[in-house]
């Protein structure tokens, strides 16, 4: 049988303690409204376990729809109450467009690389600022 193609894969790539703990995390596939829920349940998951930063590498994502933009942003919002944050990081142009034309990058950071990302954090106490 052929791979499902409506399937969303989460990785962790690299874990960070300071300045909070943070997951770098690896999202490819299909974000919708059939994958939404495990993203959201695997993040939600992240959380209990007391990590309150995330970026989310779009590099590989295939597809995202307003669904799952409204999911994340709603976990950025609950995570700013916690002092954490969501940011995007590596976006491919398609996504990119998405993002850009639904507004989410005026209050989710989006970031070129893994080392713009780190070059936020040491500069600033509060990397998810927009």
């Amino acid at each position: 049988m052929d791979k499902k193609t409506d399937e969303i894969r989460i990785e962790i790539i690299t874990r960070l303690t300071k300045p909070i703990p943070t997951l770098m995390l690896r999202v490819s596939g299909k974000l919708d409204s059939t994958t939404v829920e495990k993203f959201s349940k695997k993040i939600r998951g992240y959380m209990e376990d007391r990590t309150i930063g995330f970026v989310l590498n779009f590099q590989k994502l295939e597809y995202v729809n307003s669904t799952a933009l409204r999911e994340i942003l709603k976990i950025h919002h609950e995570l700013k109450k916690k002092n954490g944050f969501v940011s995007f990081l590596s976006v491919n142009d398609n996504i990119s467009d998405v993002i850009s034309l639904v507004g989410i990058s005026e209050v989710i950071p989006v970031y070129d690389s893994n080392q713009a990302f780190l070059n936020a954090i040491q500069k600033q106490k509060e990397p998810y600022t927009a």
